[in-house]
């Protein structure tokens, strides 16, 4: 799992790092590689602790239909849905070429 990380000086005193998500963390050293390590040390702990990183799909709400509500929009989808039915009826362009077996 790569995780992003924030690094910055603090004041002429070493450096901090942290990271905000998938897993809040942070760490101060004297160098910038020790703070990274540590960071990383703590991340890895907080995992084998038992956190886990899934993946979530959130759905947000409609602020407004995808579509307008009116007479000419329900007539449209109607057609739409009558010329789909009337097409899965319909033979496969493909099913009677020549020299081709009749689909059962």
């Amino acid at each position: 799992m790569i995780v992003s990380a924030k690094v910055m000086a603090v004041g002429g005193n070493g450096y901090r790092a942290w990271s905000d998500a998938p897993v809040p963390a942070s760490a101060e050293a004297a160098t910038r590689e020790e703070a990274l390590a540590k960071l990383q040390q703590d991340i890895e702990e907080q995992m084998r602790g038992g956190v886990e990183v899934v993946p979530l799909r959130i759905r947000l709400p409609r602020t407004k239909p995808l579509w307008p509500d009116n007479e000419l929009t329900r007539d449209l989808l109607a057609e739409i849905a009558a010329a789909r039915a009337a097409d899965d009826l319909a033979p496969e362009p493909w099913a009677d070429l020549p020299g081709e077996e009749p689909a059962p």
